[in-house]
């Protein structure tokens, strides 16, 4: 049920469509240095944008798949130009670990890890 809400939340699709194109087409269009697009918009700030939405999408208890639009839609971008493909490609899949190491990191600390069944010697009765 919270997958198909995650979906249905055009707020997420918003926000992704905004970083992925509107970002960049406000970098070429104001023309930065090369140093400020590649680290600080590219490099920093969409890092920064892919641990949050990683750990948004965690707390909302959405399916991890859904982690892999962002750097579909980033990749998009670079195929219509908006980023150089010299590193564009590069930078998704950099997102795409960023998230996933987000994801991951820290469910140690989850507040029902006690609760959860083991698996290591095979499925066993509650």
């Amino acid at each position: 049920m919270r997958n198909i809400i995650m979906l249905k939340d055009w707020t997420f699709w918003l926000v992704l469509a905004i970083f992925a194109f509107g970002i960049p087409f406000v970098i070429d269009f104001f023309n930065f240095s090369d140093l400020l697009k590649i680290i600080g918009f590219y490099f920093i700030v969409n890092s920064l944008f892919s641990i949050g939405l990683s750990l948004y999408v965690r707390r909302r208890g959405a399916f991890i798949g859904i982690v892999i639009i962002w750097p579909i839609m980033f990749a998009i971008a670079v195929a219509f130009g908006l980023v150089p493909a010299l590193y564009g490609y590069a930078l998704a899949g950099m997102y795409l670990v960023i998230e996933l190491l987000a994801f991951y990191t820290g469910q140690q600390n989850d507040k029902d890890l006690e609760n959860q069944i083991p698996i290591e010697n095979g499925f066993q009765s509650i």
